[in-house]
């Protein structure tokens, strides 16, 4: 949706490519399977969406492996956890 008023206010024409869901819970071989920081790699383009800092991309995955539960994980991780960044931030100070 937000794509499609860009587009619309840019006057441009745009045309959906995926439309997958950051984080997902489904139901696979009669279990939940909640996909977070893992995209599903059984379908033909992936996005791993990007931040602020980081840019986004359009992958196609190689393979669609049973034994990763049909998924791309895509999440790298952070350098410091949610909590600890509490309070005023300033970089010389971690790790000090």
């Amino acid at each position: 949706m937000i794509a499609e008023r860009a587009a619309e206010a840019l006057r441009a024409k745009c045309r959906l490519i995926a439309n997958v869901p950051h984080n997902l819970i489904e139901v696979q071989a009669g279990a939940f399977l909640h996909r977070n920081g893992a995209a599903k790699a059984d379908i033909a383009l992936v996005p791993i969406a990007g931040s602020r800092d980081t840019p986004s991309f359009l992958v196609k995955p190689t393979a669609n492996r049973e034994e990763a539960l049909s998924s791309l994980a895509h999440r790298a991780g952070r350098k410091y956890n949610r909590s600890s960044m509490t309070g005023p931030y300033r970089s010389d100070t971690i790790g000090a």
